[in-house]
């Protein structure tokens, strides 16, 4: 065969993504491997843990993907420390998980291992030393004491120190966990979701939900319904900012995390203890979430737990809507001047509620120079470039 028709076969990255459905790890993932300019040089292959909607869309999309199934419990179970019954089968799955990832690594010759979830750090930085391959961690939890146990703490330290070539954080938030941890600062780089609009959204019309488009004030509420994500912080009390400005309602957006249908249960039984069932309303799982964002008037973020980086808060304010979230986690990185939102102690009652009223009541002019500051410190090109920069830098 002549060398014009020799088929040369590109190196290959391999990207870990432990869980199928598509959360914001999994889309800030899929986003890269769309817009990344290696794939004109490499080859990328999509690890997943279990079968999903993220692995059906990027199979779809043309990626390739390979599924390891069989360790439900271990993806199922949470960080936090009330699950010690789950941890010896979460132990012998993730035993499982290693071994049979190990077959798959020494038969793909892969260049670079990727990890893109806390499930999956711990298997690819082991494997990476076995096989002598880089591994490249892209961390998008906080390491604190209220979600991680001293073992697991000291666990990520040693992998993140002695494993990984480079750890990339989605923010400071994460990165100053790391750094109290005791992660050496020069392994550590901050690079920041990038956010991309698709032009001319048009918003839903309010009728979808039986309000009216003149005379409501609209705010929502978005993310996966569960305790931490804080809905029911606002509506128990809802009563309050109702009384003050009648034409407000809610919208609480997002389907129940599995196992917090109680969560679920309560909320809904608030609300009718409280007569709100006008006033607030749950729209389950949206596909189209810009187009639900941009028909509110207010999104809230009342996270009681410190989230690294929300994706919704940065397409809020990407589609010019005003924010009100706690000050907790990577969301003053977002939510940097009065004009783009305000912020309020986790927590405290009170500041929720004068902090709504402020923002549907003083909202400040829109600010092109502080908005051109946040177009440029999340820009979508500056991500794609950075993240090429690095793969390149351990693959080459």
């Amino acid at each position: 065969m002549p060398p014009s028709q020799l088929k040369i076969k590109k190196p290959a990255i391999l990207f870990l993504s432990p869980r199928a459905f598509i959360g914001g790890a999994q889309r800030v993932l899929a986003d890269y491997l769309y817009g990344s300019k290696l794939k004109e040089k490499f080859s990328f292959t999509v690890l997943t843990f279990e079968e999903g909607p993220f692995s059906r869309e990027l199979g779809q999309a043309g990626f390739k993907v390979k599924v390891l199934p069989g360790g439900k419990t271990f993806l199922q179970t949470r960080r936090i420390k009330n699950n010690f019954w789950r941890w010896p089968r979460a132990l012998i799955e993730a035993l499982l998980l290693f071994f049979r990832l190990g077959r798959y690594l020494q038969q793909g010759n892969f260049a670079l291992l990727f990890s893109n979830g806390i499930k999956s750090h711990l298997l690819a930085a082991l494997w990476g030393k076995i096989l002598r391959r880089p591994v490249i961690i892209r961390l998008h939890d906080i390491i604190s004491k209220e979600t991680f146990s001293p073992l697991q703490r000291q666990l990520v330290r040693l992998i993140f120190t002695y494993s990984a070539e480079e750890i990339i954080v989605v923010s400071q938030a994460v990165r100053n966990s790391l750094l109290h941890l005791g992660v050496p600062e020069e392994k550590i780089k901050v690079i920041y979701n990038g956010i991309k609009i698709p032009p001319q959204i048009r918003p839903w019309p309010r009728q979808k939900w039986g309000l009216d488009s003149q005379k409501d004030l609209l705010l929502g509420i978005i993310g996966r319904i569960s305790f931490i994500k804080g809905q029911e912080e606002v509506v128990r009390l809802w009563p309050q900012i109702s009384q003050t400005i009648p034409a407000a309602k809610l919208l609480i957006v997002g389907s129940v995390q599995k196992g917090e249908e109680n969560y679920l249960q309560q909320l809904q039984e608030l609300i009718q203890q409280q007569k709100m069932e006008k006033k607030i309303i749950f729209t389950g799982f949206c596909s189209n979430i810009y187009r639900l964002i941009k028909s509110l008037d207010l999104v809230i973020i009342p996270s009681i737990k410190p989230d690294p980086l929300p994706t919704v808060a940065l397409e809020a304010v990407a589609l010019g809507k005003y924010v009100v979230a706690t000050r907790i986690g990577g969301l003053p990185e977002i939510i940097f001047h009065p004009s783009l939102g305000l912020l309020y102690p986790a927590g405290d009652d009170d500041a929720l509620v004068a902090t709504i009223i402020k923002a549907l009541k003083e909202r400040p002019p829109f600010n092109p120079q502080v908005y051109r500051q946040f177009q440029n410190k999340f820009s979508h090109r500056a991500y794609l470039q950075n993240l090429d920069q690095i793969l390149l830098k351990y693959s080459g």
